[in-house]
């Protein structure tokens, strides 16, 4: 949802050659992306079993059933913030009238899921090593791009997302901890 309003204005200010109005423009983006998803992705990883069993666990579904959803699960939601990411870096880079980059990262991260599936198919992984692999392949396409951008990593440090990730990091670990510990008091 953010990406959507954010492309005009970015495209106006790559055209007009604002890029410090670019870069605040892109770095609040991926500021309030990493807020909202990594949270989520801890709340996803610490609830995955009761919200699956809550949503599923019927008629055929087994305890079984929701113990594999939820292991899936795990690995899927590693792939949550990377992925949310490329829903800004892709618009940069189209910003920027650059079309060729988002395509060979996507070839590459295609090409790299394949490869890690049937690496992780025949692992004690199972389905989790399917869902792992989608994850690492997104989070390969998502440092590809930020890596053939003009300045590369540099170009991390104007967005400013280091004490942010670092802050709502430990946020999510506390958040995880307190989930954690309701869990216990409620299932015992």
């Amino acid at each position: 949802a953010m990406a959507t309003p954010i492309l005009p204005q970015l495209t106006l200010h790559v055209h007009d050659k604002q890029t410090d109005r670019q870069h605040a423009l892109f770095g609040f983006a991926m500021r309030a992306t990493i807020i909202l998803f990594q949270p989520a992705t801890m709340g996803l990883i610490m609830l995955r079993e009761p919200l699956v069993a809550l949503l599923f666990e019927r008629l055929n579904w087994t305890a079984e059933d929701t113990g594999g959803a939820a292991w899936a699960i795990l690995f899927y939601s590693l792939g949550l913030v990377p992925m949310a990411a490329m829903q800004l870096v892709v618009p940069l880079y189209y910003a920027r009238l650059n079309l060729r980059e988002p395509l060979k990262a996507s070839i590459a991260a295609i090409l790299l899921n394949i490869a890690l599936n049937a690496l992780f198919m025949h692992t004690p992984l199972r389905q989790g090593g399917l869902a792992l692999a989608t994850s690492l392949s997104v989070l390969a396409n998502l440092l590809l791009l930020l890596l053939w951008l003009e300045g590369g990593f540099g170009e991390l440090r104007k967005w400013r997302l280091g004490a942010t990730a670092i802050r709502c990091l430990a946020a999510s670990a506390v958040m995880g901890l307190v989930i954690f510990c309701l869990r216990l008091a409620v299932e015992s």
